[in-house]
């Protein structure tokens, strides 16, 4: 290993020292090495030399993919991967404690120990098997107990669920022969309840003094050492039959943990207990799964003026400010079948009101619902006050934990009036508001892990960056809250392809659950098109959304961005009409968002005119004006296909002033670009260079133009886009990451060559176009496909878009179109890696290219002969954006006029 030590030592040098060899196997070495940068140890594993055969390459690659895909607490993470001096290798996060099986050695764990262990194992291979990965070789060696978490490594014979054909060697059985399941033994299928077979395995041998020679029939002995409460989820798991193991490894882990916290008292007073259970009363059937449904019946009147019923003011009232919750939703029509049902009567007596309303479960648990009594002219303080009442009768006393996330509360009286408070600025669509109210009551309660959650939620649609200690917080304490919730928040961990058929498993799962299916729609919306999903989809899942929770503004708001992005102009202004009335805007943040949804409708559907005046109304509005996030309202509007707003409403930024200038420039450009206006593009970006010495604004439109270059578009002569990279690269204390963008972005406008080491996402990139150029498709495909936009974006903000274009022209080299228009769908997502504002981000480099794109993945569509209805879309919405475009794109537009005619597709006035 000397030699493969030193070589390794010469191929990472100067970014990481390598010190020492730590361990290996059969297919990979694995060594200590020191992260100069990041100053922090690493592992590095290696691919053997001898190794280096097709399926060893491949095998070795495939883990490096699985592992990025595999964003878990509890599973190894991988830093970065690549090849040096013809070595493989993957750099991955240094575990600082003990394998299990080394700490097995000194004995049976403790309890506390064995817990940390199932859960963390189980919550690994949850998330694993929820990302369409099969481990295959679970087993003591492969798990790190570190002093504040387990994790489970080596994902190296790894296999995907939907997978045909592992890469294994004819007639061998992939795995550690102790821990396999017996369909493994024989070289059968694995599936996800192969890997809870092991895991079972693994969990008994923590347990106790293990019998040696591997995996025993689960009878007899070897169970001495196992509590009583654990054997039966244990035995379950270990059954031989696939079909009778736990269906998921979450599923498991829950048993397991009942188990756990119940094992006291079974050894202690296990005769109590099952006196207990035996006459303990059943509970109620349940609900379906996140159905919350709150029953109002008529309330009855006592004593009230002629001519006034307060029963029904009140209760039409009451019903107004119930309404809109999203674990809740309100049933007014008699006879419904509902999980809590409200009724009682209102009393007037002289000047007075009071109302005596009675809270009933269905299996006959009731408790009063009473508010102060109130003078007839206070009668809204009533409502209010008993709407705090009904939540309380909801959340603390007669709500259902089993759907409501009732353990996620807060515990103290003041943590419980803050997330109260919180909550209704949540349902009234305050995001701000609700934001700082879940901070609160989490500053004065740690207890709320609804308030995390909330405010995770709140934090994509705010546009803010994930906060780890808040998803940390989560995750340690998943427990509190429902399945289907645990299922949601794993969910959310993992990397977009498999967060989205995860939460597509959720829904299935659990039709009624209502956050579950508004997640799904924000990631179609927003992601789904970076992973080849259409946008139609997100719409699709919005409006189940909004069958579930009609009155959730947060729905309304993502529903109307997807219907102005689809162009459906009467279905959006019939959202955002009802969206004014039940909920208008009151914080700021909310009001700013509201007024971009307005500008966004009346720029995609009105004329120019109209347009702009309702724009000029808008600035005009003290909120908006004075709002920090103004600048990006033009910018923004891309994300739905509005892109004449975003020529238009930039031009009146521009006349703004010197702080919205900038940007209002810089959205006319992009949004010209993306309508076929190259002149006018080029004569904004003139201008602005003209306006701005910053190398940000000025390199901006030079790499928009090269990568329009890609795609045969001319935004400026390839010499002047050269000249002034050139001019660029020559200034005094340009910043290091500048020097790598100005000179990557020169690099495209030249034939490829070999980087000199591969340090980031451009150099692969680099790499892949220089094995295109020598005839490997193949290699430049292998080299980009595991990387994401959110790679490239760390680096620079106009490398995914090259990206995507080169890598759909290599597939479409190959024949493979279906391929090749999936990836040129990327560009009608709406990912903002922050508002904005300020920074040029990677999507407008995707919105403004996007067209182009489009007009690549029509002929690819074509040649792959897809749907008439698809290819109508494509082709209208080419028309669409080509409405003013110049002479030099008229070519192309004709030729789409051609096409709309032969297709008989609609076009829409």
């Amino acid at each position: 290993m000397a030699i493969l030590l030193e070589r390794l030592r010469l191929a990472l040098h100067p970014q990481v020292t390598v010190l020492r060899e730590l361990g290996g196997g059969g297919m990979a070495v694995v060594f200590l090495g020191h992260d100069v940068a990041l100053d922090r140890p690493v592992a590095i594993k290696v691919l053997r030399p001898e190794q280096a055969t097709a399926v060893g390459v491949e095998r070795f690659l495939r883990e490096a993919r699985i592992l990025a895909r595999l964003r878990h607490p509890n599973i190894v993470p991988v830093f970065q991967g690549g090849e040096a001096d013809g070595l493989l290798y993957h750099i991955l996060e240094f575990q600082e404690g003990e394998t299990l099986a080394d700490r097995l050695r000194r004995g049976a764990l403790d309890r506390t120990e064995f817990w940390r262990l199932a859960d963390g194992l189980l919550g690994a291979l949850d998330a694993a098997h929820a990302a369409g990965v099969i481990h295959r070789d679970v087993k003591p060696a492969n798990i790190f107990l570190n002093p504040d978490k387990v994790v489970v490594a080596d994902f190296g014979i790894a296999a995907t669920i939907t997978a045909s054909e592992p890469l294994t060697a004819a007639g061998s059985a992939p795995g550690t022969l102790a821990y396999m399941a017996p369909e493994q033994h024989g070289g059968g299928r694995p599936t996800p309840r192969s890997d809870l077979y092991s895991a079972g395995l693994v969990l008994r041998e923590a347990l106790r003094v293990r019998i040696p020679g591997g995996a025993e029939p689960a009878t007899g002995d070897v169970w001495d050492g196992v509590p009583r409460a654990l054997v039966a989820p244990l035995k379950r798991a270990l059954a031989e039959s696939p079909a009778d193991r736990w269906e998921s490894a979450a599923r498991m882990r829950d048993r397991l943990r009942r188990r756990h916290r119940l094992l006291p008292a079974v050894l202690a007073v296990g005769a109590v207990v099952a006196l207990l259970v035996a006459v303990w009363p059943p509970h109620p059937p349940p609900v379906p799964s996140g159905r919350f449904v709150l029953g109002l019946e008529r309330f009855s009147e006592v004593g009230s003026t002629p001519g006034v019923s307060w029963a029904d003011s009140v209760r039409d009232a009451l019903v107004e400010r119930l309404e809109g919750f999203p674990d809740f939703v309100v049933d007014t029509a008699a006879g419904g079948v509902v999980t809590l049902q409200l009724s009682g009567r209102v009393e007037q007596r002289g000047d007075s009101l009071r109302v005596e309303l009675t809270a009933t479960t269905p299996d006959g648990r009731s408790q009063p619902v009473m508010g102060p009594t109130v003078a007839v002219a206070g009668w809204r303080a009533l409502v209010d006050s008993l709407t705090l009442e009904v939540m309380l009768a909801i959340w603390v006393d007669l709500g259902d934990e089993t759907v409501l996330p009732k353990r996620a509360l807060p515990v103290t009286p003041v943590g419980m009036e803050r997330w109260l408070h919180a909550e209704m600025a949540y349902r009234d669509a305050e995001w701000d508001e609700a934001r700082r109210g879940y901070e609160v009551a989490e500053e004065v309660d740690p207890t709320c892990m609804l308030c995390a959650y909330r405010i995770r939620d709140l934090d994509r649609w705010l546009g803010q960056s994930a906060d780890t200690a808040n998803l940390n917080r989560l995750m340690t304490h998943l427990d509190r809250f429902p399945a289907e919730y645990r299922q949601v928040v794993v969910a959310t961990t993992l990397p977009v392809p498999a967060r989205i058929d995860s939460l597509r498993v959720v829904t299935h799962r659990h039709r009624n659950f209502f956050d579950a299916q508004y997640l799904l729609g924000d990631e179609l919306l927003h992601r789904g098109p970076l992973v080849g999903v259409s946008r139609q989809e997100a719409l699709t899942a919005l409006q189940q959304a909004q069958r579930l929770r009609p009155d959730f503004a947060g729905v309304a708001e993502h529903l109307a961005w997807a219907l102005i992005a689809e162009g459906h102009r009467d279905s959006a202004r019939a959202v955002l009409d009802e969206l004014a009335r039940s909920h208008p805007p009151h914080d700021a943040f909310t009001a700013g968002l509201r007024a971009f949804h307005e500008l966004a409708w009346a720029w995609r559907f009105l004329p120019y005119d109209l347009a702009q005046a309702v724009s000029r109304e808008v600035l005009a509005d003290p909120r908006v004006a004075g709002s920090p996030d103004l600048a990006a309202g033009a910018r923004a509007m891309p994300a739905l296909g509005v892109f004449g707003g975003a020529v238009g409403f930039g031009r009146l930024l521009t006349e703004s002033g010197a702080a919205l200038g900038r940007s209002g420039s810089l959205a006319m450009i992009f949004g010209a670009v993306a309508q076929g206006e190259l002149s006018l593009a080029r004569a904004v970006a003139d201008s602005l260079r003209n306006a701005t010495d910053d190398v940000e604004w000025r390199l901006a439109p030079l790499q928009l133009a090269t990568v329009l270059l890609l795609v045969g578009d001319t935004l400026m002569p390839p010499p002047e886009v050269t000249r002034q990279l050139g001019q660029l690269l020559a200034r005094r204390g340009l910043s290091a990451a500048h020097q790598v963008r100005v000179a990557w972005t020169m690099s495209l406008l030249n034939p490829p060559t070999a980087p000199p080491r591969i340090l980031n996402p451009l150099d692969v990139l680099q790499a892949a176009r220089l094995a295109a150029s020598q005839g490997d498709l193949g290699l430049a495909l292998r080299l980009t496909d595991s990387l994401t936009n959110v790679d490239y974006r760390a680096v620079d903000a106009a490398a995914g878009a090259a990206a995507r274009i080169l890598r759909a022209q290599w597939l479409g080299a190959l024949d493979r179109h279906a391929e090749a228009a999936a990836e040129l769908l990327w560009s009608e997502h709406s990912d903002f890696s922050s508002i904005p504002t300020d920074v040029v981000q990677a999507a407008e480099f995707d919105w403004a290219v996007g067209t182009a794109a489009m007009w690549q993945r029509a002929t690819h569509l074509d040649a792959e002969g897809s749907r008439t209805g698809e290819l109508c879309r494509v082709y209208t919405e080419l028309l669409r954006r080509w409405q003013s475009a110049d002479p030099s794109i008229a070519a192309r537009r004709d030729a789409v006029r051609s096409r709309v005619t032969t297709l008989s597709c609609r076009v829409a006035p």
